[in-house]
This record gives C-alpha cells, sequence and structure tokens, in this order.
C-alpha cells in the first residue's frame, strides 16, 4: 500500500473515532485539540491545548517526553489520561498520561463553555446531605469520597468540571472530578 495512502487512511479513521467518540468514553480520556499544536520555546512555557479547550501548563523538564509522544506529528491525536499528583512538596497538581509515559501539568486555562467536550455539574443528589453525588452533563452520575465531602460544599450546577482517574491503590474510588472554579478535585465512584 503507498504510504501517503496509508498515512491518509490513518488520519480519516483518527478523526472519525474523535468525532464519534461517546460521553462516556469521554470522560476517561482527553485528546490533543485538533489542529493545534504545543506553544513552547526554550525560554517559555510548554502549553498543551486539550480537545475541551482547557490549556496545561507541562513542566519544562518534561518538554522531550511530550515531544516522544508525536500527538502533534501528523498522525491521530492519542488518548491522554488526567491523574492527580499526590507527591508532597511538588509544583505540579496533576499527570498527564498516555501509555505508560508521563509528564507532570498543571490547568492554566479552563475548557472552553461552547466545546461539545466540555462538561457542568447539572444536579446534587438531594436524597444524600451534604452533596455527596454529582449529576453531570455528559450522562454520568458518580458518588463523592467520604472524606472529601467538604471539598465540594462551593460545588455548584453549571460548574465545569473535568473528569480524571484517580492513581491512588486499593479504593474503590476510580475518578477524580476536577472543578475548574474553585480549583479543587474530588475521589469519586461512577454510580
Amino acid at each position: 500500500m503507498n504510504k501517503n495512502l496509508f498515512n491518509k487512511l490513518f488520519l480519516t479513521v483518527g478523526a472519525f473515532f474523535i468525532i464519534t467518540a461517546t460521553p462516556a468514553l469521554h470522560a476517561w480520556t482527553y485528546h490533543p485539540a485538533p489542529g493545534s499544536h504545543i506553544a513552547s520555546n526554550e525560554d517559555g512555557p510548554c502549553l498543551l491545548t486539550l480537545e475541551d479547550g482547557s490549556q496545561w501548563k507541562v513542566a519544562d523538564s518534561e518538554q522531550g517526553t511530550l515531544n516522544r509522544w508525536f500527538w502533534y506529528s501528523g498522525y491521530a491525536p492519542v488518548p491522554v489520561t488526567i491523574t492527580p499528583n499526590y507527591a508532597p512538596g511538588t509544583n505540579y497538581g496533576y499527570y498527564l498520561t498516555y501509555q505508560g509515559s508521563y509528564v507532570k501539568a498543571n490547568l492554566v486555562a479552563s475548557p472552553l463553555l461552547d466545546s461539545p467536550y466540555t462538561v457542568t455539574i447539572t444536579g446534587f443528589d438531594k436524597n444524600q446531605p451534604g452533596k455527596r453525588a454529582i449529576y453531570l452533563s455528559n450522562g454520568t452520575y458518580w458518588s463523592v469520597a467520604l472524606a472529601d465531602w467538604d471539598r465540594i460544599k462551593n460545588w455548584y450546577v453549571n460548574d465545569l468540571i473535568i473528569v480524571g482517574k484517580n492513581s491512588e491503590w486499593f479504593t474503590p474510588n476510580t475518578h477524580i472530578l476536577i472543578n475548574i472554579h474553585t480549583n479543587t478535585f474530588v475521589r469519586v465512584q461512577k454510580l
């Protein structure tokens, strides 16, 4: 098969999967924004824009790792998982992970309100005191970890949310919800 034809086919199939991604799948992974690029130079920040419009500042020391992922090499964007950085004394609150390799990053710009990939809070379970369960606009419903109940007292309907994976071991709380407005995250379990 002709190499150019193969590359075009690969890009077309990749674009199809991105366009047809379901909200449930999207809750676990994100992709670099189509047509975007890493805004960086030797003296400036290394920024990555995801498809929901959120921007992440990647640790300058890890730009080489980011480039090795070939996110912007012309091939279909790779899925990225967002996990919390629980290490004490770090300047970066999250990891962006792709197939076992990761870069440290901080969220520096919120998702765009008009993006089809942006997720918001649509409600709280009124039957549970303290807003312990959260409904999201992507159709998912999450139970908040008991230890994190105090963190959501200032969370409200329509707050922007990014869904990530929880990297703690041996916990039923497999995911995290990052609230853009309060700059906090809670550990959650999908219901």
